[in-house]
């Protein structure tokens, strides 16, 4: 059985976090570590480790914005992939929240992104139309085209 835990302190981020974050991420669509530390003083901000048996096996953060939550990244590791785990953590996120979650994508161009908006359909999110571009997150890094996905509504 799964298990999230909200993760508020500095040292609560060990290095399988990081791992885990760029790996499943390009540099292009993830902050520097630091940054990602520096923010867990942000009231906003919120960073949810996912457990297996006691295990590391993810993560996901999301941004408390008010009318909606964003969620910025969503990572389970390469060795625990296919097996359920990203549906169960998205279903509890689902379950548990009473207004619109929107999370960003990159384009249908890829196979990898393919794939990843079909896994968000079948959660029942909807993919937006239009292609913006997601600024960079430091200097020295790209913008990146992204779409957007979001339930229950557009």
């Amino acid at each position: 059985m799964i298990e999230i835990i909200t993760l508020n302190q500095a040292d609560d981020l060990n290095l399988t976090f990081r791992q885990i974050y760029e790996e499943a991420f390009p540099p292009n669509e993830r902050r520097d570590w630091d940054q990602v530390v520096e923010l867990l003083t942000n009231p906003h901000f919120c960073f949810n480790g996912v457990y297996n048996e006691q295990k590391v096996i993810g993560f996901y953060t999301l941004w408390h914005l008010g009318d909606f939550i964003f969620m910025e990244h969503f990572a389970i590791c390469d060795s625990e992939r296919g097996k359920g785990y990203g549906s169960q953590v998205l279903q509890q996120i689902l379950i548990n929240r009473s207004i619109p979650l929107i999370l960003e994508v990159e384009t249908s161009e890829t196979h990898s992104g393919l794939k990843r908006i079909a896994f968000y359909e079948r959660m029942k999110f909807i993919l937006s139309e239009g292609v913006y571009y997601q600024p960079p997150y430091s200097e020295g890094k790209n913008k990146v085209g992204m779409k957007l996905m979001s339930n229950p509504e557009e």
